[in-house]
């Protein structure tokens, strides 16, 4: 029997054994192994995802904030830089006069 190229690997091994290849169990195998190491299951995995997704949001809007705070205070910083050159100028003619 021949299944389709979409036929799942369980499909294979229940209806078409003979074409299953040793490599690919062997990926399988690894793989399963991978998430035992991890020690969470696929499910477990996905709510990670959500959590870090939702993390990375709010940093994203804390980033934002900072930008804002950044603007304001370079704007503050250039009135500073301009107030203290009308002052340099005054004192400049003053000395002139």
């Amino acid at each position: 029997m021949t299944l389709g190229t979409n036929a799942s690997l369980e499909e294979r091994l229940a209806y078409a054994f003979d074409e299953v290849d040793t490599d690919e169990l062997l990926e399988a195998l690894r793989e399963l192994e991978e998430w035992r190491l991890l020690g969470d299951d696929p499910c477990d995995v996905k709510e990670q995802i959500k959590d870090l997704e939702k993390q990375v949001s709010e940093k994203e809007k804390e980033v934002e904030a900072l930008e804002d705070q950044n603007m304001k205070l370079s704007d503050e910083v250039e009135s500073l830089k301009d107030q203290v050159d009308d002052l340099e100028e005054e004192i400049r003619n003053l000395g002139d006069a």
